[in-house]
C-alpha cells in the first residue's frame, strides 16, 4: 500500500540490499527455487545486488516464462540476467549471446520490433566471426521486418544472411541457408509477387530436403501455398498438408496454428464458408494460448470479412473492431487488412463516409507497403461503397487508379472487380459496357469457381434483362445467384 511504499523508499540502500537478500535466501530455504519461486528470486537477489543468483534465478524464469508463452515477463527476466553477466566473469560470448538472442525473440513476441531487433543487433557483434551465428540473427531479423510489414528490409536481411552462409561449407551453412530462403518466399507472398514467391519457395524446398531441414521445408512449403492461392492455380491444398505434417511432426504449435487459418483459405475458396469460420475460429483459440494475441487478431479479421460477406454484420463487428484496436496498438503489418474488412462492414450498414475514409487509408497503406494486390482489393471495395454513394463515376475511376498490379497477382479479384464497374456502368446508363462487363466477369467466376462474386454477377444481370441469359449459362440468373448464396450461408446479400 501507500504507507509501506513511502517506507520503503525511506530505506537506506544498504538496508534495502541486506532485506532483499534475507528475503531472497529465506524464499531460498522454503520453496523450490527452479519452479514458481524464480521470478521473486530473480528480484530480490537484483535488489540485493547477488548477480551470480539473479543470473541464476532471473535466467531460469525466463524460460519459465518463453514455455507459458508470456512473451512481456520474459522479456523483463532476460534483461535481469544480462544485467547480472556484467559482474559475472564466468558467462562466456556464447552463452550471452544465446541470452540476448532469448530476449530479442520474447520481445518479437510481444510486439516490441525495435527492441527485438536492438537485442539481436548486440547478439551480432557478439558472435563475431561465426559467420552462421550471424546468418541465423539476419533470419530472425527478417522475422521480425516480415511481421510488422516491413518486406524490402526483410529481404535484405534474408540476403544478407544467405550471403554469410554461403561463404563457408557444411550441414549448418545449408540449413540456414534454407531456412533465410524459405522465408524470402514467404516475404514475397506477402508483397504479393506470386511468381516470385513460387519461384523461391521451391528452390528453398530442393535445398531442404538435401539438407533434410524440415522446419525450412515446411516454411518453402507454405510460401508455396500462399503464392498458388494468389495465382488461383490447383493444388493449392495439397502444399498446405503437406506443411501441416512437417509442422505437426516438428510439434510447432504455432505454425500449426497459422496452417489451419490457411486451411480455411482453401475451404473459402471451396465455397465451404462454415468449414472457413470454423478453421479460423480454431487459429484465433490456437493464438491465443500461445499468447499471440497479433496472430489471432489477423484470425479475427479473416472471420469477420467472411461473416460480412454472410450478411451476419451483428456477429462481425466485435470481431473487426477487436482485431483493428489490437493490431493498431501492435503496430502490426496487418492493420489495413483488418481495417478494409471493418469498412466493408460499415460499407453494408449504410455507414459510407466512414467507410470512404478507412478504405482508402488502407489502400494508401498498402500502396506504400509495395502490396499492389491488396491494394488492387481495397480498391475494388472503395469503388463498390463510392458505388452506393451515388457516384459511379469516381468508382470507375478507383478501379483505373489501382489497376497498376501485374496481371497474374491480381486474377483472383476479376470477378468482383467485374461486379462493382457493371453496377457502375449501369448507374451511368452505359448498359451495353456493362453487358459485356458482367458476361466476362461471369465467364471469370465460373472458371475460377468464384461463387460469392459469381451471384453478385448473375443479380446484376437481371438488372439488365433476359438478353444476357444465354451468354450467362444459364436462363434463370436470379434463381442461380440465390441458390448459391444460400450454399454459402449468406443471410442477407447487399443489393446488386
Amino acid at each position: 500500500g501507500l504507507v509501506s511504499d513511502v517506507v520503503y523508499d525511506g530505506l537506506a540502500f544498504r538496508l534495502r540490499a541486506r532485506l532483499h537478500q534475507a528475503a531472497g535466501e529465506a524464499i531460498e530455504n522454503l520453496g523450490d527455487a527452479s519452479g514458481t519461486d524464480a521470478t521473486m528470486l530473480s528480484l530480490h537477489f537484483s535488489k540485493a545486488g547477488d548477480a551470480e543468483r539473479t543470473y541464476r534465478y532471473a535466467t531460469a524464469a525466463a524460460r519459465r516464462a518463453d514455455r507459458a508463452h508470456v512473451a512481456s515477463e520474459a522479456a523483463v527476466h532476460y534483461e535481469r540476467a544480462i544485467e547480472a553477466t556484467k559482474r559475472i566473469e564466468e558467462v562466456g560470448d556464447d552463452e550471452l549471446r544465446l541470452l540476448l538472442i532469448g530476449l530479442g525473440d520474447s520481445r518479437q513476441q510481444a510486439g516490441l520490433f525495435d527492441a527485438a531487433l536492438e537485442a539481436y543487433g548486440r547478439a551480432a557483434r557478439i558472435a563475431g566471426d561465426d559467420a552462421v551465428a550471424r546468418a541465423e540473427l539476419h533470419l530472425r531479423r527478417a522475422k521480425v521486418r516480415e511481421v510488422s510489414g516491413a518486406y524490402s528490409l526483410a529481404l535484405g536481411e534474408t540476403t544478407r544472411g544467405r550471403k554469410l552462409a554461403t561463404a563457408i561449407d557444411g550441414p549448418e551453412s545449408d540449413a540456414v541457408q534454407a531456412q533465410l530462403l524459405a522465408l524470402a518466399a514467404i516475404v514475397r507472398s506477402r508483397q504479393q509477387h506470386p511468381e516470385q514467391a513460387r519461384r523461391t519457395g521451391l528452390e528453398a524446398a530442393a535445398l531442404a530436403e538435401r539438407c533434410a531441414e524440415r522446419k525450412a521445408l515446411a516454411t518453402a512449403y507454405t510460401a508455396i501455398f500462399l503464392a498458388e492461392v494468389q495465382l488461383g492455380g490447383q493444388g493449392t491444398a495439397s502444399w498446405a498438408r503437406q506443411a501441416l505434417e512437417l509442422y505437426e511432426a516438428l510439434g510447432d504449435r504455432e505454425c500449426q496454428s497459422s496452417m489451419a487459418n490457411n486451411l480455411g483459405v482453401i475451404a473459402y475458396f471451396d465455397s465451404r464458408w462454415d468449414e472457413t469460420v470454423e478453421r479460423y475460429r480454431q487459429a484465433v483459440e490456437s493464438d491465443r494460448r500461445s499468447g499471440r494475441l497479433r496472430e489471432a487478431a489477423m484470425c479475427e479479421a479473416n472471420v469477420g470479412g467472411v461473416l460480412v460477406s454472410q450478411g451476419r454484420l451483428d456477429e462481425a463487428e466485435p470481431l473487426l473492431g477487436n482485431a483493428v484496436r489490437v493490431l493498431r496498438a501492435s503496430e502490426y503489418g496487418g492493420v489495413p487488412f483488418a481495417e478494409m474488412h471493418l469498412a466493408r462492414l460499415l460499407t453494408a450498414r449504410g455507414n459510407f463516409d466512414e467507410a470512404e475514409h478507412l478504405l482508402r487509408a488502407a489502400a494508401e497503406q498498402w500502396q506504400a507497403s509495395g502490396s499492389a494486390a491488396s491494394a488492387h482489393e481495397t480498391a475494388v471495395h472503395l469503388a463498390d461503397c463510392l458505388n452506393r454513394l451515388g457516384r459511379p463515376e469516381e468508382a470507375l475511376d478507383t478501379l483505373a487508379q489501382f489497376a497498376g498490379a501485374k496481371a497474374e497477382e491480381i486474377a483472383i479479384f476479376d470477378a468482383a472487380r467485374a461486379a462493382v464497374s457493371a453496377r457502375a456502368l449501369i448507374d451511368l446508363g452505359r448498359v451495353d459496357e456493362a453487358r459485356e462487363t458482367i458476361c466476362h466477369g461471369v465467364g471469370v467466376a465460373r472458371n475460377r469457381e468464384l461463387t460469392y462474386d459469381l451471384a453478385r454477377l448473375l443479380l446484376l444481370a437481371d438488372r439488365i434483362g433476359p438478353s444476357l441469359d444465354k451468354r450467362l449459362g444459364t436462363s434463370k440468373p436470379t434463381e442461380e445467384a440465390y441458390e448459391l448464396l444460400n450454399r454459402l450461408g449468406v443471410v442477407a446479400p447487399l443489393p446488386a
